[in-house]
């Protein structure tokens, strides 16, 4: 007798053997399916500039992308035909047994965002789900997703909810929603707005409907991605991401910096100790950072206190035979 497993996860077939005589015995055996390896995640090229958006073409993950993955299983989980597939597994992130593989995270700056993704696969059984994944570490996290209700063999049941922890603390909110399983693939949007997290849904991607919001004060800066597991099943399923998109998010573009010596050039001589400053420094974006000044000239990093202000602290600089450095005021050649 042969059968072949399409889905990886762990299974509990029914072996019935008849003996010449008509005498039969039943019993169960544990399978488990491995399926081949995802290829491995990397950054190919960390000078180029990649969006947040993933819509999952190819055939792996970009680390420069999905730069914090969490335990990762590369046979639970693979990029193919537009999607990626993650298959669930008998874990969990709630109270202090956190052990979910393949939490597909990117980091994300502090502030305000909003994500959206589409998801589906046939999470029936409790408590296998599927969705969006707001992480800073097991102990602190917020999910919004599709969950499959029914016990092992009943019919399928579903909700979409939302659930947080607070280190380790499984926190009073359950904003939730029943849903019909008849709907093949739900559209989910998690919207971050100060402490403040909404999860909205939609069976068509047009018409959107909402959950009770959430107040999470521990969550600012934390990774945002995708994820999959099912705590209690007895088999596994894969829940399907046809892609990741950032609706909005806070401005990472790095500043641009002006910055202005008077004089221009050193007029001291071999020696000298002439006291001179930046007598300008501008920058939209008061804040820390690093820049150069000119063809072959470098400027330490240093703090830019607010706009047009003078600059209390900056490296050194070359240009022709001088050399200045430039720090509460003073200028030094040679």
């Amino acid at each position: 007798m042969q059968h072949t497993y399409e889905l990886s996860g762990v299974y509990r077939p029914t072996v019935t053997v008849t003996d010449a005589s008509g005498a039969s015995a039943t019993d169960f055996v544990r399978v488990e399916a491995i399926p081949e390896p995802s290829p491995p995640i990397i950054c190919e090229n960390p000078d180029e500039e990649v969006g947040r958006d993933d819509e999952f073409d190819g055939d792996r993950l970009d680390r420069c992308r999905w730069d914090r993955v969490v335990r990762p299983d590369f046979n639970r989980f693979r990029v193919e035909g537009g999607l990626l597939k993650i298959d669930t597994t008998p874990t969990n992130l709630f109270d202090t047994g956190g052990n979910a593989p393949n939490l597909m995270l990117q980091t994300f700056p502090e502030g305000d965002w909003d994500v959206e993704t589409r998801v589906s696969g046939p999470a029936c059984e409790r408590w296998q789900r599927g969705g969006i994944l707001v992480y800073d570490i097991d102990a602190t996290f917020l999910k919004f997703d599709l969950v499959g209700t029914a016990p092992p063999g009943q019919p399928c049941t579903q909700k979409i909810e939302m659930r947080h922890e607070i280190d380790d603390i499984f926190q009073p909110a359950f904003p939730e929603v029943i849903v019909t399983p008849d709907v093949e693939q739900w559209w989910l949007r998690q919207k971050k707005e100060g402490d403040t997290f909404t999860g909205s849904y939609s069976s068509d991607g047009a018409t959107w409907a909402q959950i009770e919001p959430i107040v999470n004060d521990r969550l600012d800066g934390a990774s945002v991605g995708v994820y999959a597991f099912g705590q209690e099943q007895t088999t596994s399923v894969t829940m399907a991401f046809d892609y990741f998109h950032v609706l909005s998010a806070p401005d990472e573009t790095p500043p641009t910096v002006t910055a202005t010596l008077d004089p221009r050039e050193p007029n001291g001589g071999p020696g000298a100790r002439v006291r001179r400053h930046l007598q300008h420094f501008r920058d939209g974006d008061p804040g820390r950072h690093r820049r150069g000044l000119g063809n072959g000239h470098h400027a330490g990093h240093c703090r830019v206190r607010d706009q047009g202000r003078r600059l209390p602290r900056l490296g050194s600089v070359r240009g022709g035979d001088a050399r200045r450095r430039l720090g509460r005021g003073e200028s030094r050649p040679g």
